[in-house]
């Protein structure tokens, strides 16, 4: 549980070079030792002017709640004027950063360790905004999740029809994450936004075995069954969805700024 003494091996470089500040993580993160990885990233952060270097090519895994600990230490970056530059990660990272969609956090500028100054990255901090989070997978907790998405998109911008289409959406998914993705009374999900100024991206994953596309039933089927409608409804209101089913199922659903 969350508080316990480090138990996951992990090994953490920090090189301080100002021109060429980085940090190299090798191991398993995960809620026993995300606070090693988050304070050597705030201490960086304060102590160098450029952005710095992220090497997670010897990453075998990090689970959610280091993952929402590495999205707090972005966002301590952004109020800093500076980015974290994604250098290398192994599959499994990428494979996660992707799921969730959120690449588009990292800096990618190939320049961006070597002499550049944060004003110069591709792109700028403040044109972002994002929120991770995970919670039990019961269906009280669905309204939960709509209630905070709901908030984080009311924040970005958006009111009226767009945003009753995002709250649809997101309520559609995470009940299905309840009913489809609970394997365990432990089990939870996960929900990702990202917003930038042209869009929001919500990503909804579970662990749960997933299901075939083509078992979907019909439109007009669905309508005379008690489930099967959620994916139509997300597919009517959102601008894009698409779904993933490695290690686990996840929707990922864009709604364009308007």
């Amino acid at each position: 549980m969350p508080g316990l003494a480090d138990t996951t091996p992990l090994s953490i470089t920090v090189i301080s070079d100002n021109r060429r500040p980085s940090l190299a993580v090798k191991g398993k993160v995960d809620y026993s030792n995300v606070s090693r990885v988050v304070s050597a990233l705030e201490n960086m952060a304060s102590e160098h002017e450029r952005c710095v270097s992220l090497d997670f090519h010897d990453l075998e895994s990090m689970d959610t709640t280091a993952l929402e600990g590495l999205v707090g230490a972005i966002d301590t970056y952004k109020h800093h004027r500076k980015r974290l530059r994604l250098e290398r990660a192994s599959g499994t990272v990428l494979d996660m950063l992707d799921r969730l969609q959120l690449s588009d956090l990292f800096c990618c500028c190939d320049t961006c360790s070597c002499g550049c100054c944060p004003e110069s990255c591709e792109v700028n901090p403040d044109s972002f905004d994002m929120d991770v989070f995970t919670i039990p997978s019961t269906i009280p907790q669905t309204r939960e999740a709509r209630e905070r998405v709901g908030r984080f998109a009311e924040s970005a911008g958006f009111t009226g029809g767009p945003l009753n289409d995002v709250l649809l959406a997101v309520g559609e998914a995470a009940v299905n994450a309840v009913k489809y993705g609970r394997t365990s009374e432990e089990s939870s999900f996960t929900i990702s936004c990202l917003v930038t100024s042209e869009k929001l991206c919500v990503s909804v994953s579970d662990s749960g075995p997933g299901f075939s596309l083509e078992d979907i039933p019909s439109f007009e089927d669905a309508l005379f069954m008690e489930h099967g409608r959620g994916i139509y409804c997300m597919n009517a209101v959102m601008d894009e969805v698409d779904f993933s089913f490695d290690s686990g199922t996840t929707v990922r659903m864009v709604k364009y700024c308007r």
